[in-house]
């Protein structure tokens, strides 16, 4: 039903759990339950009165409804650093690696992540455009690029983003960044800059510029 890699729970307050990962693997688990929506933390399953820290490894070909990598439910607590690496777990044939219940985040331990770290993330929430959604604490640094090593999985290709505000890290809906260029003699091309945009990469926006009738200058500005 869940943690088919590792079930991490404690007993009370004063007898916790505590799983401690700094390499190898986690791979080829699948959680499975009657109930089907049940099924969490393919990987690892991270539950009440419990830790887990990675500091090195990987999770990845694993399988499960929920948290295909790693589920974090309850009280249990999650920190990363170093070159940690989530990917390639599955919910179906859709990215589903770290899942986050509502309200929980993960910690970046003080050593920090290495550029060659990588994390899949899904929430139990989607973020809305007023309200992004916290996933981690203790990004300290303006480096490495937490956006590079936070991937969103996202099966409704709406374009989430990493964002980042103070040591938070949030999920947060796409923002674009409009640039614009010239199209010819009289047109303004505008396309969307931002990283993981969820406009197709072909798409711009053209606005062609009609000359008004009289160009002579008056001194007040005249329409395009």
């Amino acid at each position: 039903e869940c943690g088919g890699g590792v079930y991490v729970q404690g007993i009370s307050d004063s007898r916790k759990a505590a799983f401690n990962m700094k390499g190898g693997s986690i791979t080829g688990n699948t959680t499975t339950d009657e109930r089907a929506d049940y099924s969490s933390g393919g990987g690892v399953f991270v539950y009440s009165n419990a830790t887990f820290t990675m500091s090195g490894g990987s999770i990845t070909g694993n399988n499960s409804v929920r948290g295909a990598g790693v589920a974090l439910y309850s009280s249990g607590t999650m920190a990363v650093s170093g070159s940690v690496r989530i990917t390639g777990n599955k919910q179906g044939s859709n990215a589903n690696n770290l899942y986050l219940i509502s309200g929980k985040t993960i910690t970046i331990g003080t050593a920090g992540l290495n550029t060659d770290a990588s994390i899949g993330v899904i929430t139990a929430e989607d973020p809305e455009s007023d309200s992004p959604i916290q996933i981690a604490t203790g990004a300290k640094s303006e480096t490495p690029d937490y956006a590079k090593i936070f991937i969103p999985d996202d099966p409704y290709q709406m374009g989430y983003m990493i964002t980042k505000d103070g040591e938070n890290l949030n999920l947060s809906t796409h923002q674009h960044e409009w640039t614009y260029t010239q199209d010819g003699d009289n047109a303004i091309k505008i396309t969307c800059g931002a990283n993981a945009c969820s406009l197709p990469e072909t798409f711009s926006a053209i606005y062609t510029l009609n000359e008004p009738a009289n160009l002579t200058y008056d001194g007040s500005g005249k329409p395009a």
